[in-house]
């Protein structure tokens, strides 16, 4: 019944996106608060270094970036 229940959400979650998409000011706030909750999830498991990196990768999201191609980009 769980595995169920997350395919039910999983196939909901994909359809938001698909709206998201068209908007990327909500698709950055929609990551930035799945990142603030995975946050919560690996301190609670005491996942100190991926709790560290996630937390940089937030507060670089957060900083304002001038437009066009950022140093150091994937």
């Amino acid at each position: 019944m769980a595995l169920r229940h997350f395919r039910d959400d999983a196939g909901a979650w994909v359809r938001e996106m698909n709206l998201y998409e068209k908007n990327p000011v909500v698709t950055k706030a929609m990551a930035l608060a799945l990142m603030r909750q995975a946050l919560g999830l690996l301190d609670a498991v005491n996942e100190q270094i991926a709790t560290c990196h996630l937390q940089m990768a937030i507060d670089t999201l957060l900083v304002k970036q001038p437009p066009g191609p950022a140093a150091g980009t994937c």
